[in-house]
């Protein structure tokens, strides 16, 4: 139960202007002391009253952690309030920090004063929520506690409450400040990057948190083939030591070609033993055909097309299709909401004045209660109060990679989240933009300015500025006017540039989101970028595929000089295709995104066109899958080795593809090193099975150990995995 002390007079030390509005607003309070449980006013015999009501039980369980950090007096913490009963529940959900044993001589004699309320968060009015039975919600707050307060006595109380009627607490939680002090970080996922595809059944994740108290960590790891994670397995790990890679292998094989989604949370279970957020769920597919120690980029499901820059197109199922035509839409042509928890490619950062403090990626206690709406894990923000006293921010700039216009725009706006948090007169951020016209870009042009304190969502209209080819965006920070030269902070997230149209219904395009080169080859070492493959509906769908390149603050075609094709994009009559990449300078070309063209032709059949999946980073030669009337027919070579771990002879069979030929079969060790080769004789598609009794070329027995066996025709290759134990 959350007892709060509300001092409703401005002239009083322990007043809180938001409690001093939730009494006289939300409950009405004309005189003090006087006391509310859930919305009654208690008159007297306040103990048995809070007695009562502690013994009614409650529809709702709350679990609250976080993390506070004191030398820097801000923290994060997270409620989650669990709906018990078996009706919907709508009601306000809030936060306030409260202290305890304050010393002060009221009027009425009072002189210690227990959980007083000192800041709710973000404000004293909630946040309204809808829980149906047996689901859960979970709200984040960042918060700051200023010099003054005795940390040692903070708590913080998370309640959800009706806002109407009786006013019912249905329950409420509770977290001591000091024990929110040392919790380890939320866990970066240092491998494997999201929406991969491995060729391993127990695949293996890299995690990283790090206790601030050096306490061992504690890993929790959950997967599920639904990303709701509706009936998922979990396991927790014995305590690593902090701030090491932690190495994760699932303990039992995963589904061939099935993907599943993920999520990790961290403890210190010798320390504060609280649990941190689960990071956001990533995916990976598992496709066990895939060549040994390669992996690639791979997206098939719904979830995983989600963001996606759509134009005319939409996800059906876990398919894209084109909009029916005669629809009046939005279409979001840029959108950055900084989630990856560094500073975006394509973004530029200015300091000013050159000190150690700069717009950054992350969140921060500074912007206090004025955090951008619906942040998730992290911001774009520059941290005044960091910069300290006296040192005078002139021009601290975030500022945008320049965007292209769409031709077929006639109106555009602006949509970001923001966040400003005020010290004194003088601190400014403001919104600014410029545009590139004819050859030249015009001068910035302020759009928008907060001088107080507030966040919110703001939405601009642009349309003013059209014609034009492109336009970049800056939030520029500034306190140079101010008395001190010391402030607060500001920030921005969840950038949209966007625009409406009227679509044709018969053509559209999708854009992925970027791959990186140096995710794969962190995975795995690889020479090149391997191959582009989309999979279709049908052969006859009409779907043709570009390749963009990031070239260091704008994405554009690579060039047909490059990647000869490309600007008219590559078709075939093929259910599914692939385009080499292999020639591309990884430097040059180190981030990547795939572009399908869709085009619907009312005459033919299908009339439909429908994307299923698309890939990045394929190493096998990928000569695609041809249609025929029994379905899709695989024209890759097929290679089995049975069994994979042996203590005697190994099986190797392989069918080849129709018109392809077996060039050779060879055995490698670990080091690369040819161990064994067969003698093949030209066959054409059936099938062929070999034994190898563990002997090399000489016919001496090889080590136990791990080896390759590498089949190679003339249109591809295919390895697998053979263990040979003593």
């Amino acid at each position: 139960m959350a007892l709060v002390e509300i001092h409703l007079v401005s002239s009083y030390p322990l007043y809180c202007a938001e409690g001093a509005n939730r009494g006289f607003n939300f409950y009405g309070v004309s005189y003090t002391p006087d006391c509310y449980v859930d919305g009654d006013q208690v008159s007297a015999g306040y103990s048995a009253a809070i007695t009562n009501r502690m013994n009614q039980p409650s529809p709702v369980t709350v679990t609250m952690w976080g993390m506070y950090m004191p030398n820097r007096g801000d923290g994060t913490i997270y409620a989650q309030f669990r709906n018990d009963s078996t009706a919907s529940i709508t009601a306000r959900v809030y936060f306030v920090i409260v202290e305890d044993s304050c010393y002060y001589v009221a009027p009425n004699g009072d002189t210690w004063h227990n959980d007083v309320a000192r800041d709710y968060l973000p404000n004293e009015l909630g946040e309204t929520v809808t829980v149906a039975p047996g689901d859960s919600v979970t709200f984040s707050r960042a918060f700051n506690v200023p010099l003054g307060w005795d940390q040692e006595r903070c708590r913080i109380y998370a309640w959800i409450q009706e806002d109407t009627g009786d006013k019912e607490v249905f329950q409420a939680g509770i977290v001591e400040l000091p024990d929110l002090v040392g919790a380890p970080s939320i866990p970066a996922i240092v491998q494997p990057f999201n929406c991969v595809r491995v060729p391993e059944s127990q695949p293996t994740l890299v995690l990283n948190s790090v206790d601030p108290q050096g306490d061992d960590i504690a890993y929790r790891i959950m997967w599920d083939t639904d990303p709701n994670f509706a009936n998922p397995e979990s396991t927790t790990s014995s305590p690593q030591a902090s701030g090491s890679n932690f190495y994760f292998t699932f303990p039992s094989p995963l589904t061939n070609n099935e993907t599943y989604w993920w999520k990790v949370r961290a403890s210190d279970p010798s320390g504060t033993g609280l649990w941190t957020p689960y990071t956001s769920a990533h995916s990976l597919t598992v496709l066990t055909g895939l060549p040994v120690n390669t992996c690639s980029w791979y997206q098939t499901k719904a979830e995983q097309f989600s963001g996606s820059l759509f134009f005319a197109t939409t996800v059906a199922g876990d398919s894209i299709i084109i909009i029916p035509g005669g629809a009046t839409l939005i279409d979001t042509f840029f959108f950055e909401d900084f989630e990856t928890g560094t500073m975006p490619a394509g973004w530029t950062v200015v300091n000013g004045n050159s000190d150690p403090y700069e717009w950054t990626v992350g969140t921060t206690g500074d912007i206090g209660a004025y955090t951008p709406p619906d942040y998730g894990s992290a911001y774009a923000y520059y941290s005044d109060d960091d910069a300290g006293s006296g040192s005078t921010s002139y021009n601290e700039e975030l500022i945008s990679p320049a965007v292209a216009i769409p031709p077929a725009a006639s109106d555009l706006d602006i949509v970001y989240g923001y966040g400003f948090r005020l010290y004194e007169t003088g601190e400014k951020m403001r919104v600014k933009m410029r545009r590139f016209t004819g050859s030249s870009w015009t001068t910035w042009t302020d759009i928008a300015l907060y001088t107080t304190s507030a966040s919110g969502t703001a939405t601009i209209d642009l349309t003013s500025y059209l014609p034009c080819d492109s336009v970049q965006f800056n939030w520029f920070y500034s306190d140079s006017t101010s008395a001190s030269h010391w402030g607060w902070a500001g920030a921005c997230d969840n950038v949209a540039l966007r625009y409406t149209f009227q679509t044709s219904g018969n053509e559209g395009t999708v854009t992925s989101t970027p791959v990186v080169f140096d995710d794969l080859a962190g995975m795995y070492n690889r020479p090149n970028w391997g191959t582009a493959a989309w999979y279709k509906a049908t052969a006859g769908d009409s779907i043709g595929i570009q390749v963009e390149y990031n070239n260091g603050s704008t994405w554009q075609l690579i060039p047909d000089g490059d990647l000869p094709g490309n600007a008219t994009g590559f078709y075939s009559a093929l259910a599914v295709d692939s385009v080499d990449l292999s020639g591309l300078n990884t430097t040059t070309y180190n981030a990547l995104r795939l572009i399908a063209q869709f085009y619907r032709v009312p005459s033919e059949s299908p009339g439909d066109p429908s994307l299923l999946a698309w890939e990045l980073g394929n190493l096998a030669s990928f000569i695609g899958i041809a249609e025929n009337g029994s379905g899709l027919k695989a024209i890759q070579p097929v290679l089995r080795v049975v069994p994979t771990v042996s203590k005697n002879t190994v099986s190797i069979s392989f069918m080849l593809g129709n018109g392809d030929m077996a060039s050779s079969l060879s055995i490698y060790d670990a080091s690369g090193r040819l161990v064994r080769s067969f003698d093949l004789k030209s066959v054409i598609g059936y099938p062929i099975s070999v034994q190898w009794d563990g002997n090399d070329n000489s016919g001496r027995k090889t080590s136990a150990g791990i080896y390759f066996v590498k089949l190679e025709t003339e249109q591809s290759a295919v390895v697998e995995k053979v263990v040979l134990l003593k």
